[in-house]
């Protein structure tokens, strides 16, 4: 008997080989499908993951080698860096060092002998040239992040009845105020 609103199906035939119709008769059987479902999600995987049934998928070892090759790569660009902003001021003093041993250099006067404010000026361009920017930048963000989590954990969601859900932080306005002015935020 058919079940009323039972699909009819139209069926072709297609020419395969033997071997392959029982191979895939067997899969079909595992899998506990139909043959025309199982073709049907081979056909739509291969298309979903744009893959070629023909084309090798890459073994889990080749994509660690991959994932690997990047983190080398990005390892490489960092000692890159260094070596540029960091070691070659060394290198110099180095050799400054090892001219003044030879007697290369013309002598210079002893760093006693410099006046205060001189020892001054250099120490201040020193600090210009050097991270003291970068490491200014980072303690001001690092004071930011601090300050915005400490308001974030006096934050509530509320549901009201009507309206969407929204975020409400219970703090004074003259809180609101200090935190925006010590975050350097302008209000619009």
């Amino acid at each position: 008997m058919k079940e009323k609103g039972a699909k009819k199906y139209v069926y072709y035939n297609v020419s395969i080989k033997p071997r392959v119709a029982e191979e895939f008769r067997e899969f079909s059987k595992a899998l506990k499908k139909p043959n025309s479902e199982v073709l049907e999600a081979m056909i739509d995987f291969f298309n979903e993951n744009n893959l070629s049934p023909f084309e090798k998928l890459p073994t889990p070892l080749e994509r660690t080698e991959k994932a690997i090759n990047k983190r080398i790569n990005a390892l490489i660009a960092i000692l890159k860096n260094m070596e540029t902003h960091k070691l070659t001021p060394t290198h110099l003093m180095l050799k400054t060092i090892v001219d003044d041993v030879k007697g290369n250099s013309k002598q210079k006067p002893l760093l006693l002998e410099k006046p205060m404010e001189l020892i001054k000026k250099k120490q201040q361009e020193d600090e210009i040239d050097g991270y003291a920017y970068y490491k200014e930048q980072y303690f001001t963000t690092q004071r930011k992040a601090l300050a915005m989590s400490r308001m974030l954990k006096q934050a509530k969601l509320v549901s009201p009845t009507f309206g969407k859900e929204h975020v409400r932080i219970d703090i004074t306005k003259e809180q609101w105020e200090k935190f925006m002015k010590v975050n350097d935020v302008e209000m619009e």
